[in-house]
């Protein structure tokens, strides 16, 4: 229960193959993905809360649903088909994501024979957004170990959309074990470790990225990723550097746009998307808190990213737009892919 007394579920997605996913109704949080390392032991992949009322208070975005508009806007205003539209401001006298957000929502769903889906009606004027958006995502998990959402949306005034999900990843795993009833339990005590992504080897299919100013808000300039921070062509490890930018995705690249490998498991990830963006961050900004597992985590313990239309594009025409047209239809996809080698 909330913490206004609102019901939420768990829902748990086996593949067969070694895979588990849940998701909460809450927020449309992932809140864990178990897959299998090299020796074939069980591991939680991403980061969150055992309890609801700690995700209620996260200022993390652990594995939510991101919506109306991913990451920044500036001024916490736009102006739309020759309107001036005045959003909430919820960092300085920016919007990130969305402002109050879609992460925060209790999200309707339907469980089908091969998907999980789950809907959210945004009325008009929500956050300040024009429109009544009806956003729906279709959750899939394959035997190939493939966790796809398909994010679809629709609106009767014309808006702004680009939605994600704020997953952040740890291949190195939170491990489980088994009790004595059957029921896998976590095996770290408190404090025992502060786990990290440092060492985990990325390598993303971004030629260019778009530079941003001292508030994360972009300047306008699109730049090759050459020389800089975000250089990942070719696969290295993600570094003790602080990360929190967006990368130009390179459709050339049709089977990935970013891979990840944990060399000390085996674990890699594969993502493809069909948005134009990703916002990559390392967690640098993760403050120091228990999670999962009573796992302790901070600074780089997990890798967000973030596919999406690029930061505050409505206020930059020469970015891809999020424009959403009264009537039209919004579907895109991300995959992630889970493998050991």
């Amino acid at each position: 229960m909330t913490k206004d007394g609102k019901a939420v579920s768990c829902i748990q997605m086996d593949n067969g193959n070694g895979m588990s996913v849940c998701v909460l109704n809450y927020g449309g949080i992932i809140q864990s993905i178990v897959t299998p390392d090299r020796r074939g032991n069980l591991a939680d992949m991403v980061l969150g809360y055992d309890i609801l009322s700690e995700y209620e208070a996260n200022d993390c975005y652990f594995g939510a649903t991101i919506g109306r508009v991913a990451n920044r806007i500036a001024g916490a205003s736009f102006e739309l088909d020759g309107k001036h539209y005045q959003l909430t401001a919820n960092e300085g006298a920016n919007t990130l994501h969305g402002g109050g957000g879609y992460h925060k929502k209790i999200w309707d769903y339907e469980i089908l024979e091969d998907a999980l889906v789950l809907k959210y009606k945004s009325p008009d004027g929500e956050d300040g957004f024009p429109g009544t958006l009806k956003v729906e995502q279709k959750i899939t998990l394959s035997e190939e170990n493939v966790l796809r959402i398909d994010y679809f949306a629709n609106s009767d005034r014309t808006t702004l959309c680009s939605l994600t999900n704020h997953s952040y990843f740890n291949l190195g795993g939170n491990e489980l074990t088994e009790k004595e009833e059957g029921e896998p339990t976590r095996q770290t005590e408190a404090g025992s470790r502060l786990f990290a992504v440092t060492g985990h080897q990325l390598q993303i299919a971004a030629n260019e990225y778009t530079p941003v100013g001292e508030d994360l808000i972009p300047t306008g300039e699109i730049l090759p990723v050459e020389g800089s921070v975000y250089d990942f062509l070719s696969a290295r490890p993600v570094g003790t550097e602080p990360l929190d930018g967006n990368l130009v995705l390179s459709k050339a690249f049709r089977k990935w746009d970013v891979r990840v490998f944990e060399p000390s498991t085996g674990r890699f990830l594969s993502v493809r998307t069909s948005l134009p963006g990703l916002q990559l961050y390392n967690g640098c900004g993760i403050s120091r808190q228990t999670g999962k597992g009573r796992v302790v985590y901070g600074q780089m313990s997990g890798l967000a990213l973030e596919p999406q239309f690029y930061p505050d594009a409505i206020h930059h025409p020469e970015f891809p737009q999020p424009i959403l047209k009264a009537g039209e239809e919004y579907h895109h996809f991300i995959e992630y892919k889970f493998g050991i080698v």
